[in-house]
This record gives structure tokens, C-alpha cells and sequence, in this order.
């Protein structure tokens, strides 16, 4: 995979990291002490003992736009990405098919991370804690996202947890907040698009996006009305 680090300050595109295996840390990408962004990438069959996908680690800034995690897999925390005395946004990405033996099976976030997920559908994911999300010690900000179908949706004491406008199964408490199937085109097939009649459809927060985020994954407008 790739490391980051030194105080370094990056930007990929259009990358795929995959099948990539650490004896420790950070498979696909690991980012130490320094700022990336990265876009439009896929972070595929990756595998370490903690933050499969992507580790972001001692005070990392990392923001991750319009990216897939699937089929990650941690033996112990993060299967998709792994938050560590860090923080950074991600946006417009796609988690699934995500594992970790313990905590984290897409999202993990330890010791004073600090992250923000936004337009992200997690599903299909799985941890003994946490196949969604698994929070220690941290703070997460969760707008206009999707968790359905993970072992567990969200694990973390609720008051470090900010969600709003999102579908959360079996539900949780915030603004806009519900729990309702989705409804996916073809989950079993791997297509986390929408249906016409989805829920989810207009019942997102339009001040949560910037000026550029008018596109969904797939490229189609995000703006319903």
C-alpha cells in the first residue's frame, strides 16, 4: 500500500488499493503526522491487524470524498478505516462487506479522533462491537448517511455522537433521524443505489454540503429539490 507521514501533505485520485497486507497497521493507506485527501478511489481486499482500508494515526488530518471500502478485513480493529488521535472527514463513500474480529467492522475511531461522516452509506459490515461504527474516546458527527444491515449499527456512548438526517436501523436519537429499510436497488447484488421509492429520497440536510457536493457516488445530482 502506501504511507503517508513526516508532516507530509498529499492528494490521490482516481486510485485503487487493493489486496494489500500489513503485519501490523494500515494496509491499503497508512497516514502518520500528516494531511491527505483522497478521492475517487477504492480500497478493496485489504488486510491488517488494525485499519485495513486506511489507518489515520497521531494526529492525521484525512478526508476521504466519493470512495468504496469493501471487502476489508481487520484482525482485531477497523476492517475499513481506523481513526487514531486523528480526524477528517468522510464524504460520499460507501462501506461494505467490511470485517474486523473486534471492534470496527467499517468505521473505528480511538483515543480523541475526531470525524465527520457525511452522505456515506455503511452496510453489510461486520465486529463483535461496532460492524457500523465502533467509537472509544471520540467524537463523531454523522449528517444525511445511511447505516442499515451492519452486526451492530453504532457502538459508542451517544453523547459523543452527533447524528442528524441520517437512517440508522433500530434508531437513534438526533434531528431528522429514522429507521426505515432504505430500500437499495439490489443489495444482494452489491447496489447500494436507491430505489425511486426510498425513504431516504429528500430527507437529507441540504446545508450540510458545500458548494461542490452536488453529485452523489455514481455521479447523478444530489439535490432532489
Amino acid at each position: 500500500g502506501m504511507r503517508v507521514f513526516g508532516g507530509a501533505s498529499v492528494q490521490l485520485e482516481n486510485c485503487s488499493f487493493l489486496d494489500n497486507t500489513a503485519a501490523d497497521r494500515g494496509a491499503g493507506v497508512k497516514v502518520l503526522s500528516s494531511t491527505a485527501t483522497i478521492k475517487n478511489s477504492l480500497f478493496q481486499s485489504n488486510t491488517a491487524e488494525i485499519g485495513a482500508g486506511l489507518l489515520a494515526n497521531t494526529g492525521a488530518n484525512v478526508t476521504v470524498e466519493n470512495s468504496i471500502f469493501r471487502n476489508n478485513g481487520a484482525n482485531v480493529r477497523g476492517g475499513g478505516v481506523f481513526y487514531n488521535t486523528s480526524t477528517g472527514q468522510l464524504k460520499n463513500c460507501l462501506f461494505y462487506n467490511n470485517t474486523a474480529l473486534t471492534e470496527g467492522g467499517a468505521v473505528m475511531m480511538d483515543v480523541l479522533a475526531n470525524l465527520e461522516i457525511i452522505n456515506s452509506t455503511i452496510t453489510n459490515n461486520f465486529a463483535p462491537d461496532g460492524g457500523g461504527l465502533r467509537i472509544a474516546g471520540s467524537n463523531a458527527i454523522i449528517t444525511n448517511s445511511i447505516f442499515w444491515e451492519n452486526s451492530e449499527e453504532i457502538n459508542g456512548s451517544p453523547g459523543n455522537i452527533d447524528a442528524s438526517f441520517s437512517i440508522i436501523q433500530g434508531g437513534f436519537a438526533g434531528t431528522g433521524n429514522f429507521s426505515a429499510n432504505p430500500l437499495f436497488n439490489d443489495p444482494e447484488g452489491n447496489d447500494f443505489t436507491l430505489q425511486a421509492c426510498s425513504p431516504a429520497i429528500d430527507a437529507g440536510d441540504n446545508d450540510a454540503l458545500g458548494v461542490s457536493d452536488t453529485l452523489d457516488l455514481d455521479g447523478n445530482p444530489r439535490f432532489f429539490d
